[in-house]
């Protein structure tokens, strides 16, 4: 999912700044879009769970578009996203 967010944000032009858990992820996801390479880069966040592991990615954007999850209770993800999703940049 994410990797079609991703193309159509850069299809409409936009700068998009990615996460990616792996650099060996992030490295595919730039060699398949070589004519992107100014306007796409990426923040390593290798455990979603971590308060505060998405304020580098998010600081200075203007929006943000969530893709990502994990498996584990829903009281649990709903809690954690929530946490992350208001953590000051």
């Amino acid at each position: 999912v994410g990797a079609h967010v991703v193309d159509e944000l850069l299809r409409r032009g936009l700068y998009v700044r990615a996460t990616a858990r792996s650099k060996d992820k992030a490295d595919q996801m730039l060699q398949s879009r070589p004519g992107f390479a100014g306007r796409l880069e990426f923040v390593y966040v290798t455990d979603l769970t971590t308060p505060g592991g998405f304020d580098e990615a998010v600081r200075g954007m203007d929006a943000v578009v969530h893709c990502a999850s994990v498996s584990f209770p829903r009281r649990l993800l709903v809690e954690t996203f929530t946490h992350c999703a208001r953590s000051p940049s």
